[in-house]
């Protein structure tokens, strides 16, 4: 089958791709289709980062990764490399006590922290010791209102600042002399579309893994027999463990092999992602 996923630019000061931000798209139509924030975040872990790997997708620079708070709670950037990219914590996640300590739990794996179309309020002030990179929409925070955000947050000197939705050689020069790091926006590139295949995989057959894992005595044995029935579910296994999210010496090839590698509790979360 074909998967879709569309890439925008990150500059620098000196107008140099540093990044990519991944956007989920699920046709070839350029938009955000009308699903929910987790469905989108799982299918673009499931698609791309389980299939040729962000890597070949943003050309071995960074890569920015939406995570909305069913995400975060999910703990989906488990299935992530913190070495590749960049976690994007959207606007709808509030800066409650949970998920601070979420987003503590992440700092502490070695994730880069973003937040994205940030607006100032004093319960974040916690979080910025947390965060390498804030963005600021410019449509929703214009450039004339944030002299006094960007000078608090100055203060954080492992802080980089980015001004997204950028359209204009005006706005640009405004961004840079306000003292931004990084820049995106229709100015520099609109997203681009790119296109590969994955393969299909058996709906009941996860199901049934599924009803396996969660029973009182999980048998790795058995489990492994289903992934096998799938060649699908057997690559997106293998990639998991072999993708750079965990720490292996070599590679493994057995499916038994890396369901053991996982643990259980990380094995039930692979089986939600899916």
């Amino acid at each position: 089958m074909s998967v879709f996923v569309a890439r925008q630019a990150i500059f620098n000061r000196r107008q140099k791709v540093v990044a990519y931000e991944l956007l989920f798209r699920d046709s070839p139509k350029n938009f955000f289709p009308d699903i929910a924030e987790g469905q989108a975040t799982a299918r673009l872990i499931m698609e791309n980062q389980l299939n040729l790997g962000t890597r070949h997708i943003t050309s071995g620079k960074k890569a920015l990764i939406n995570i909305g708070p069913e995400s975060l709670e999910l703990d989906l950037c488990a299935f992530l490399p913190c070495q590749d990219v960049v976690i994007e914590l959207l606007e709808s996640i509030e800066p409650t006590d949970t998920n601070y300590e979420l987003c503590r739990e992440l700092f502490h794996s070695n994730f880069n922290l973003a937040l994205d179309d940030f607006v100032y309020k004093p319960q974040w002030d916690r979080f910025l010791k947390l965060v390498k990179l804030i963005k600021f929409d410019i449509t929703i925070t214009p450039l004339d209102d944030i002299h006094p955000i960007i000078k608090k947050l100055k203060d954080h000197k492992q802080i980089k600042l980015l001004a997204e939705k950028i359209e204009t050689q005006e706005e640009y020069e405004v961004a840079a002399g306000m003292g931004f790091d990084y820049f995106q926006g229709y100015f520099f590139a609109k997203p681009t579309m790119m296109k590969h295949n994955d393969i299909d995989y058996n709906y009941g057959l996860v199901v049934a893994i599924y009803a396996e894992i969660m029973g009182p005595n999980p048998d790795l044995t058995k489990i492994a027999a289903l992934f096998e029935l799938d060649a699908a579910l057997a690559y997106k296994l293998l990639r998991l463990i072999n993708s750079g999210v965990f720490p292996i010496q070599s590679k493994i090839a057995s499916l038994k092999q890396a369901l053991v590698y996982l643990g259980q509790e990380r094995l039930k979360k692979f089986v939600s992602l899916i």
